[in-house]
């Protein structure tokens, strides 16, 4: 497998993770106004910091959620940083 097939795989990846982080803060912050069962909080930064970071830290905005919580933030700007990086270093290999 290439480097370039490897990183289409990867872009695949994040599209994926985070279509499903939108979905995630959107049906939980609905899950919270209705005083239902919330998804955990791990769960939430786990998408976040395996990829989901782009729409996860969108989605505190958009849906008002979580956004005061610092570690949210924290959490989601690293895996901006990290996810970011591989990008531009794929951008750079290929």
């Amino acid at each position: 497998m290439s480097l370039r097939d490897f990183f289409g795989i990867y872009l695949l990846y994040l599209l994926i993770l985070n279509g499903v982080a939108i979905f995630v803060y959107y049906f939980d912050k609905r899950k919270a106004k209705n005083k239902k069962w919330r998804t955990p909080e791990k769960v939430l930064l786990g998408i976040s910091v395996f990829g989901g970071c782009y729409t996860g830290y969108l989605s505190m905005f958009l849906f008002r959620h979580k956004t005061n919580k610092w570690y949210f933030h924290v959490v989601n700007w690293i895996g901006l940083i990290l996810h970011t990086t591989i990008i531009v270093w794929f951008l750079l290999r290929v």
